[in-house]
């Protein structure tokens, strides 16, 4: 296939090793064999590499962000505090957000991303009601664990409200859409907004033990417990 040089080079941006692999015949420049692959892959790479320093550098600036919100409020910090916390360029940092507001939306959707990658509402409760409930729970409590200082940052009284609430409504909403569909003559006797809040209000307080600072709980041992409360004491007697 043939392609004119300037567009090549514009897709390589200023890198042009590639070019080299054209050759010209008739004032025509073509593309060597296997170069439209090589172009991709080099493209992919620098896709990825790009991916890879924008995470490094989201990963740098939640540190930081954890340790100044140990003093204040997370809404109450500067770019220029958290840049000089993380070392990280305010001209870096505005190449990914627009303000500090943009900046924590973007890690709190990255947090409920990596959460549902690993620990979907409908699946956690599936897991609790169908599957393996210890297991489940294990799951639940490890995930917790891994994030535990971000998560009690915004959790926790210098965090964002909004951040718990939405855990909660979010597997309430699975707990019910999962438990009416394993047993939809169980609403008659049953309120299942109700049960769903007691639930999920459960799990969350024991998921409390993994993300206080102060408490050193081990995950298995929450675990533990919350397979008993939630699922031995509450949840199997209704759903058999």
């Amino acid at each position: 296939s043939t392609v004119s040089k300037k567009r090549l080079r514009v897709a390589l941006g200023t890198d042009s090793a590639y070019l080299l692999a054209l050759r010209k015949r008739d004032d025509t420049w073509y593309i060597c064999d296997g170069l439209v692959e090589t172009i991709f892959i080099y493209k992919q790479r620098k896709v990825a590499m790009g991916a890879l320093r924008s995470t490094r550098t989201e990963q740098y600036l939640v540190e930081a962000l954890i340790e100044l919100g140990e003093k204040k409020s997370v809404q109450k910090v500067q770019v220029k505090e958290l840049c000089e916390a993380a070392q990280v360029n305010r001209t870096t940092f505005y190449k990914h957000y627009v303000d500090m507001g943009a900046f924590l939306e973007a890690v709190i959707q990255h947090f409920f991303d990596r959460m549902e990658e690993n620990l979907d509402g409908c699946s956690l409760f599936e897991g609790l009601l169908v599957d393996d409930a210890e297991t489940t729970c294990l799951r639940c409590t490890e995930f917790m664990n891994e994030h535990r200082a971000f998560v009690g940052l915004m959790a926790g009284s210098h965090g964002i409200p909004e951040f718990r609430r939405r855990i909660l409504a979010a597997w309430e909403d699975a707990c019910r859409g999962t438990v009416l569909r394993l047993r939809p003559d169980l609403g008659g006797s049953v309120d299942i907004d109700i049960l769903a809040r007691m639930v999920v209000s459960g799990m969350w307080g024991l998921l409390e033990f993994c993300i206080d600072p102060e408490v050193m709980y081990h995950p298995q041992y929450i675990a533990k417990h919350m397979y008993q409360v939630v699922y031995v004491s509450l949840l199997k007697p209704l759903i058999g």
